[in-house]
């Protein structure tokens, strides 16, 4: 059996202490039920002095722990076939009690434990060996890590909840324990720690930052997803809302089965999960799929699975180091562990300043072609910029007058520029967007009226001046829109809003915004929120509509919700995509009188007006084609 040493905390000596008593009652077929466990722990407790940091939890987490250290003890073994060892495994959980109380920690970090059957499935499902090295993004207390161990395979386990890493720590002596944010393992794990499978049990409902979160399991999943290589292998327990096509053209789903309810009773929950497993392959054929009322039939078809693309090589063991890496769009968020270490850089993630060259004169403007020239940066040089992928023109009258001399020079990762994800043209629109948002315009302010009209004020706010975008078709303003959001992001501004004119356009957003290297799941619709609750969004770009922003009630609205989560010393990037749909928010002047502005650019404006250090970003190909597009 491991031994375990570890470092002191209040509650890991009773936690340790009761998982040993109860490997003894395991391993003799004892029944353990919920006063034994109690007994055990506050008798532990009280001999450790740690009344006032015990938990239940803490006695469920022995009670996993006690599970692991028989499973990969000598003691324990497999039976002669498989559906026996499942049988075994089966009879062992049902020696244990019900998990039947909860905690707000546990439901903070969805702390629901893999059962031991389903997790030899999973083990199993994963084709393991000795020449393997597993990731565990949400290890918990290695529930699902015992089966590689058995295995010989290397271990790299992650679990955020410091009591289960000091299990994970003590029952995998030769593992490598990290305490970072699932979500963000890719980004935070040293450059050297290069898994061949993923088994993984991601949180479903619930995101660190952003509170509730349906797409929680899917972020987990495309984390780590990230960190593997050609030929790789992922079995996941996934939620049954979550889609098989999750991870892209990259991966082949290779099995999606639904288990039904009730087969997670033991550790505290009766939902249905779907288990499925991905392999980075292309043109794999088609998934096993099935509702699974009992796990051997799971087994069964477990059985018939592909065997894996790619024989994993031997790689050399992970590093000891535990310095993390930066991440592009997340702060690290993880306990310190001894002295810190130097961070190595991940060279397609680094953020550094555009290389942008002021021209004295501007550059000479090409052959017209009827009223169009063909466009050029007329007064900057992009040293390594990739060309549009298709021609753009701009009129005579535009191409006669040069632009500003650049002054700003956006943050991005390198692999923006070198792989020509923002081409020069698009670039070139970030250093000039990113130049106004660093100006204010003249005068302080106040909102009136609600926030319809600014009036000057001594005491009021300076406004960051806005950028208005009228690129046509062809420019890919919505890329231009994503690089602008992503320039203020690595300067640290974590929140943005993308307003647009209806729902469908949201997949655009995340595609353009995935396509530069973020996580497409970080832009969510406000629609996901209803009218008069909270935005649970730490970070991330809220993606609005029109007709949404405008909408509301009595007693609330979705422009208060939105302000609200915003709060006064909003500075992210507000960007207006089809600005012309805010038209006549001043109103004018109709054959019979005048007439009221519209409730949409209204809302718009209020919007604005009520957040001053918001970065406004209009964009319109048609914003001057009528002058109450610009009211």
């Amino acid at each position: 059996m491991p031994a375990l040493a570890l470092s002191p905390t209040p509650v890991t000596e009773p936690v340790i202490k009761v998982a040993h008593a109860l490997v003894a009652h395991l391993k003799a077929g004892e029944p353990i039920d919920q006063r034994l466990l109690r007994q055990l722990f506050e008798s532990a407790c009280s001999q450790a002095s740690t009344r006032d940091h015990r938990s239940i939890r803490h006695a469920y987490d022995a009670l996993e722990l006690a599970q692991i250290l028989l499973l990969t003890s000598p003691a324990w073994s497999e039976q002669d076939n498989n559906l026996g060892t499942l049988a075994a495994l089966a009879a062992l959980i049902d020696q244990l009690p019900t998990q039947s109380i909860r905690t707000e920690e546990q439901l903070a970090l969805q702390q629901f434990s893999t059962p031991a059957p389903i997790a030899w499935l999973l083990g199993r499902a994963a084709a393991l060996t000795s020449a393997d090295t597993l990731l565990e993004p949400s290890a918990g207390t290695g529930m699902l890590a015992w089966p590689a161990a058995r295995a010989g395979a290397r271990l790299i386990l992650n679990e955020i909840d410091p009591v289960r890493r000091l299990c994970l720590q003590g029952a995998f002596g030769d593992a490598q324990v990290t305490g970072y944010d699932g979500e963000l393992i890719d980004d935070l794990l040293p450059p050297d720690h290069r898994p061949t499978v993923v088994i993984m049990n991601p949180p479903f409902a619930r995101s660190q930052g952003r509170g509730e979160d349906r797409h929680a399991a899917d972020r987990h999943l495309l984390g780590a997803a990230k960190r593997l290589s050609d030929g790789a292998r992922i079995v996941a327990l996934m939620p049954t809302w979550s889609s098989r096509d999750v991870l892209g053209s990259a991966w082949t789903c290779r099995m999606g089965l639904t288990l039904r309810r009730g087969l997670y009773a033991k550790h505290g929950t009766g939902i249905a999960v779907r288990l499925a497993v991905w392999d980075r392959v292309t043109g794999g054929g088609l998934p096993l799929v099935g509702d699974i009322e009992d796990l051997a039939d799971a087994l069964g078809l477990i059985d018939q699975l592909p065997r894996r693309a790619t024989p994993p090589s031997s790689p050399s063991p992970p590093s000891t180091s535990r310095a993390p890496r930066p991440s592009l769009f997340r702060e690290v968020r993880c306990a310190a562990r001894g002295p810190t270490l130097p961070r190595p850089e991940r060279q397609d993630t680094e953020a550094r300043p555009l290389r942008v060259v002021a021209l004295e004169e501007p550059s000479p403007t090409g052959d017209p072609v009827g009223i169009y020239l063909p466009w050029r940066p007329s007064r900057l040089s992009l040293p390594n910029a990739k060309d549009h992928p298709t021609p753009l023109v701009e009129s005579l009258a535009m191409g006669s007058i040069a632009a500003p001399r650049p002054v700003y020079a956006p943050l991005l990762p390198a692999k923006v520029v070198t792989e020509g994800l923002l081409s020069a043209a698009q670039l070139e629109t970030l250093v000039y967007a990113g130049a106004a948002f660093e100006r204010d315009l003249p005068g302080r302010f106040n909102p009136a009226q609600e926030g319809s009209l600014l009036e000057v004020s001594e005491e009021g706010a300076a406004y960051a001046a806005g950028f208005f975008l009228g690129d046509g078709t062809g420019a890919g303003k919505g890329r231009q829109i994503a690089g602008i959001i992503l320039d203020q992001w690595q300067r640290g501004r974590r929140r943005h809003i993308w307003l647009s004119k209806n729902e469908a356009l949201l997949e655009d957003a995340r595609r353009d915004w995935g396509a530069l290297g973020g996580m497409a799941l970080d832009v969510q619709p406000l629609s996901q929120w209803k009218l008069g609750t909270p935005i649970a969004l730490d970070a991330g770009i809220l993606f609005v509509t029109y007709p949404t922003l405008r909408s509301g009630r009595e007693d609330a609205t979705r422009l208060r919700q939105i302000l609200d989560w915003a709060g006064e010393a909003f500075d992210g990037v507000i960007a207006f995509d089809e600005a012309h749909a805010l038209a006549n928010a001043a109103g004018g002047e109709g054959s019979r009188g005048r007439v009221k502005g519209s409730e949409q650019g209204v809302a718009g404006l209020r919007l604005q007006n009520h957040l001053p250090r918001a970065r406004a970003l209009y964009v319109s190909a048609t914003g001057a084609s009528d002058i109450a597009n610009l009211s």
